[in-house]
């Protein structure tokens, strides 16, 4: 990152940022996250102190401190995504459904066809078992990306749990075509072609 706004006359604000970086290299996040609070006290931009506070924070497995520096820099621009897909990661590390479709549908209020959100809210709609609002994400996400083997088989398998065999089978037939070792696509289809229900 580039910082932005920075005063004329402060030889030390490139060196706070880079020296952070460094300090992030090596594993030493305590002393990232000081650099960068001595960078904005220094004049550096607010906006990208809270994204990279946000961001150490999360590599520190300190979530709820990561969460508040997100959001902290979403309300410095309201506009960026880079925040909110920081929210999204620490919502998923969290395991938290609720979070995640939170952060999911902030970002696709800004973008409506982010493919990261889309997928985040497919698969988060899957493990509570909500195949039909699943597979709708996944559809809207294959509209954009035809040939996304994730969402390929999250529709198959969330096809299935529906009771179409015949669309999934269908799905993972296709799926088979473009990557024939993708995980489980096989067994997709032969759960397909019997009455089991068992996966």
């Amino acid at each position: 990152m580039t910082p932005a706004q920075t005063p004329s006359g402060s030889p030390n604000l490139s060196d706070s940022w880079m020296n952070s970086l460094k300090a992030e290299a090596t594993g030493k996040y305590d002393d990232a996250l000081k650099l960068t609070e001595t960078w904005q006290k220094a004049g550096g931009n607010r906006y990208l102190a809270q994204l990279r506070t946000g961001w150490l924070f999360l590599l520190k497995k300190d979530y709820p401190k990561a969460a508040a520096a997100y959001e902290e820099a979403a309300k410095l621009n309201s506009s960026a995504l880079t925040p909110l897909y920081g929210l999204l990661s620490v919502a998923q590390a969290q395991d938290s459904a609720e979070k995640v479709r939170s952060a999911s549908e902030q970002i696709l209020r800004i973008e409506p066809t982010n493919l990261k959100a889309l997928m985040a809210l497919a698969y988060s709609s899957y493990l509570a078992t909500d195949y039909r609002r699943a597979q709708s994400y996944y559809r809207k996400a294959l509209a954009i990306y035809p040939e996304n083997t994730e969402a390929l088989s999250g529709a198959a398998w969330s096809a299935y749990y529906l009771g179409d065999k015949a669309l999934a089978f269908n799905s993972f037939q296709f799926l088979i075509s473009i990557n024939p070792n993708y995980p489980y696509a096989k067994r997709g289809m032969e759960l397909c072609q019997v009455n089991s229900p068992g996966h």
